[in-house]
């Protein structure tokens, strides 16, 4: 038998972390938490929260999942993530759905159907192979396929030229926005208040700890605060000297009316992604990359769902319903933002691109760190 390494060490217990249980907690040290933000973060660590026994109000300005969550494309994966440990972090994320799949049930409406890329050309055509080669070293199950296992996979689709073609089977996609709800649902049902709208203008802190938040309602107070509200929560941290810079995205979806099954996984384009929800919606944008300065106007929804029906040629009955603009936010590194704030041990933030997919094991890390007190080694290259 060969040694195991380092890292095959630390994803096995990310893989262990991600696939357990919730533990209540003792209803002797039941713990008041209030999470600032109802997006798809702040509904998994509530959630988390909630069904281990504390008590929880969750908080948010507008309405839960209005801000970056309902403009998420909700892709599942853990495509091309570095360094190393951030990409265990992804995987770790997968298995949380995995896990929620389980715990809650078919309410969730995962899709598990995987990935499909392909690209025409020859220049592309390496760089796609390189990525799947090191994605299958990881440990993720991905394959290069030929047009004709393309086309198995995705019945009726017109790819022209395939210069390179990848398959992976482990990632994954939902409803965004249905995700949430369903989320906070189930917090609810574990005692969790969810009160909006409510707008927290001010952290209050003394002596290293939180001590209470101002908010349009009035003061409000807990044992520990959480802070999941995307981009603004850099605000709130620096008012009490906690530097969380943020970068803030753009990203621009097309929405169209619900239509009858034509795709039941993520497809990654040589120009856009496109996948299509289980409610009938097929959504479709940019690479995230090319789409910061693009305007959410009809005419582009339009032209998405145009250039989608050149591979799908039933999607040229697609009527387009709305768009959204999502507006992801990251520290300045590229990676997240997330664990108990090293200088104020009751203050717990969570931000970070592609939060959609890491929501599980963030949730649950949130839990393990805010109701037994345990700074988990996973989070500590992410803390403020």
């Amino acid at each position: 038998m060969t040694a195991m390494t380092r890292r095959e060490i630390s994803l096995a217990l990310a893989s262990a972390i991600a696939a357990l249980p919730l533990a209540p907690a003792r209803a002797s040290e039941r713990k008041r938490v209030i999470v600032i933000g109802a997006g798809i973060m702040g509904a998994s660590i509530s959630y988390h929260l909630a069904a281990r026994g504390a008590e929880v109000v969750i908080l948010d300005k507008a309405q839960p999942g209005s801000g970056a969550t309902q403009g998420s494309f909700a892709w599942i994966n853990a495509y091309a993530r570095d360094p190393l440990p951030y990409y265990d972090l992804h995987v770790a994320g997968i298995l949380g759905w995995q896990r929620l799949a389980l715990e809650i049930g078919p309410a969730l409406r995962i899709q598990w159907g995987g990935s499909v890329e392909w690209v025409g050309e020859d220049l592309q055509a390496e760089a796609l192979k390189v990525n799947a080669l090191a994605r299958a070293r990881m440990g993720l199950s991905v394959r290069l396929v030929d047009p004709v296992e393309i086309g198995a996979l995705l019945p009726g689709v017109r790819t022209g030229p395939v210069a390179a073609a990848a398959f992976c089977e482990n990632e994954a996609t939902l409803d965004p926005s249905h995700a949430t709800n369903i989320l906070l649902e189930k917090a609810q049902a574990h005692g969790a208040k969810l009160v909006y709208p409510c707008d927290v203008t001010e952290l209050r802190a003394t002596g290293g700890r939180v001590q209470g938040i101002m908010t349009n309602r009035g003061e409000m107070n807990a044992d520990h605060f959480v802070l999941a509200s995307g981009f603004p929560s850099a605000a709130l941290a620096q008012q009490i000297g906690v530097d969380a810079s943020l970068v803030e995205g753009s990203g621009v979806l097309a929405h169209s009316k619900a239509m009858a099954p034509i795709i039941d996984r993520v497809v990654l384009l040589p120009k856009f992604s496109i996948k299509q929800n289980p409610d009938g919606r097929i959504v479709a944008g940019y690479h995230f990359a090319g789409s910061r300065s693009l305007a959410p106007t009809e005419a582009l929804g339009r032209q998405m769902f145009a250039e989608a029906a050149a591979y799908f040629p039933k999607m040229r009955h697609a009527e387009l319903d709305f768009m959204t603009v999502g507006r992801p936010a990251w520290r300045k590194d590229g990676l997240a933002t997330a664990g108990t704030v090293r200088s104020h041990l009751n203050l717990f933030v969570a931000v970070m691109n592609n939060g959609l997919t890491m929501a599980p094991i963030i949730g649950q890390l949130a839990a393990i760190e805010i109701l037994d007190g345990v700074q988990t080694a996973m989070l500590d290259p992410y803390r403020a």
